[in-house]
């Protein structure tokens, strides 16, 4: 009996050793896999990286303007217009390129297109301020009237600061406080920010940009940053608490996707200087924003192409935008479920983002407006069917636009989705 318990437990130790064994080599096997699939998703980024890098330096005109948008379809002419805050998040995507890739950078190309932002929008004012004005002349081709509008006077100092001591000749920290003021001066006594200035003084009413407090909050704060005078800081978190309260009652699901209050949060959330209690209320309305981008995402459909994105028309841009929010949030967030819901909206988007990317000349690292295209000519042309002709119609003639902001945006998304997870 002695031997037959002998032999049994012999037997039981050489099934623990294989199943020790197996376990082993499965997890092997398994962290094999994960890293080689994370080491070729890593590559394909950097590649798609590199691509839209290129591809925006080459926009940029001798002059300092860049092409602002194209068509894929050469038959197609579009109007002429211009937009002075995509012009500067555009300066803003190869300053986190240079700071991802040091040596990346034009500095030729760059200080142009500061120059002509310079030489064209700037105008000095008595009260020490600067406005950043969108002339009809240059942004409208002569149409409708000059708007001074809160997000260039933002992304100026979002795109600007980094590079202060690197163009002394173009940009100033003086000069940067001066846009700052114009900042300050949009800003009501509640800490709320008007969104358009026009050119009697006084302040657009009804229209407010959902993104430019964002924006606003993040550039003082950059603005701080550099000149370490508190009344920057003062008035971006002024805003952001007033974000916070203004929004206390409204549920995650109907929370509005504002990533640009993601990527102002997580500067205040990083900052030393800063109250835990004011931290707190910060990270908590950050949180709902999250939940609500989450919510929002297509995780499901019959057309595959879709998947990982934010929008039923397969457009780009709102997907590169809300990946911005989450890169830069994601580090502050201490709820492991959401966490782990966050990287995994992240990874689906990337791989949407990955997947609309333009592989071949002339537009090669671009991206479209929408990935989406319809059939067109319907088999009965009735009322009802020439109606959704023509509505296909004119979603296609958008779809293959290319503006600098869907590449500026998804190169933003892409490089700080490395700097996350893979550097």
């Amino acid at each position: 009996m002695k031997a037959l318990r002998s032999i049994n437990i012999l037997n039981d130790l050489d099934i623990t050793r294989s199943l020790t064994f197996v376990f082993v080599i499965t997890s092997l096997l398994a962290t094999g896999i994960y890293i080689f699939y994370w080491q070729n998703t890593s590559g394909e980024i950097d590649e798609a990286i590199e691509r839209a890098h290129n591809y925006l330096n080459e926009q940029i005109s001798a002059d300092g303007k860049f092409i602002y948008r194209r068509h894929i379809d050469h038959n197609i002419h579009l109007q002429p217009e211009y937009n002075i805050p995509r012009h500067l998040g555009s300066i803003y995507s190869l300053v986190m390129m240079d700071d991802y890739r040091p040596g990346s950078m034009n500095d030729m190309k760059v200080a142009s297109s500061i120059r002509f932002i310079k030489e064209s929008t700037f105008e000095k004012n008595q009260d020490n301020s600067i406005a950043i004005w969108s002339t009809a002349s240059l942004t409208a081709n002569g149409e409708g009237a000059d708007l001074m509008k809160l997000g260039s006077a933002s992304l100026a100092l979002i795109s600007f600061a980094p590079l202060v001591d690197r163009f002394p000749d173009i940009i100033s920290r003086d000069l940067l406080k001066q846009i700052g003021n114009s900042i300050i001066h949009f800003q009501r006594p509640d800490g709320e920010f008007h969104s358009i200035m026009y050119r009697d003084g006084s302040f657009e009413k009804g229209w407010k940009s959902l993104f430019y407090p964002g924006q606003a909050i993040f550039g003082l704060f950059e603005l701080y940053r550099i000149t370490e005078e508190k009344k920057f800081l003062d008035a971006a978190i002024k805003s952001l608490l007033y974000l916070e309260s203004s929004r206390k009652n409204i549920s995650s699901e109907d929370m509005p996707a504002d990533h640009w209050s993601l990527i102002a949060s997580a500067k205040i959330l990083g900052y030393d200087g800063v109250d835990n209690e004011i931290k707190q209320q910060i990270l908590s309305h950050a949180e709902k924003v999250v939940r609500s981008i989450i919510s929002l995402q297509i995780k499901q459909s019959r057309y595959e192409s879709l998947i990982g994105g934010f929008s039923l028309k397969g457009e780009i841009t709102p997907t590169s935008v809300k990946v911005e929010g989450l890169n830069a949030i994601y580090p502050f967030l201490s709820d492991r479920e959401l966490l782990r819901q966050t990287k995994s909206c992240m990874e689906l988007a990337i791989d949407f983002i990955l997947r609309s990317q333009i592989r071949e000349a002339p537009f090669q690292g671009a991206w479209t407006r929408a990935m989406s295209r319809y059939d067109t000519g319907p088999n009965k042309m009735d009322r009802n069917d020439s109606f959704i002709d023509r509505k296909r119609r004119e979603h296609n003639k958008a779809a293959g636009e290319i503006r600098i902001d869907y590449v500026q945006h998804s190169l933003s998304a892409l490089i700080g989705y490395q700097q996350l997870f893979n550097k």
